[in-house]
């Protein structure tokens, strides 16, 4: 079954950025960061979404998702 574009080539990375802070609090640094990769030519960034780091073994923030 076709479900849109594919993959992509060798030319395109995810890359993962797990936080132990809140987000609001991370931000300028994850704007920074998604700068200097695009500066330093190495990437062009498309998409920058941070997570709230969760709590584990517990129901936190479960009620915010919808």
């Amino acid at each position: 079954m076709d479900l849109g574009s594919g993959p992509g080539g060798k030319d395109r990375s995810l890359l993962l950025c797990f936080l132990d802070q809140q987000v609001e609090e991370a931000w300028d640094h994850l704007v920074a960061f998604s700068e200097a990769i695009e500066a330093a030519g190495i990437a062009r960034v498309a998409l920058t979404a941070p997570f709230t780091p969760a709590i584990p073994g517990t129901d936190t923030y479960c009620d915010q998702l919808f």
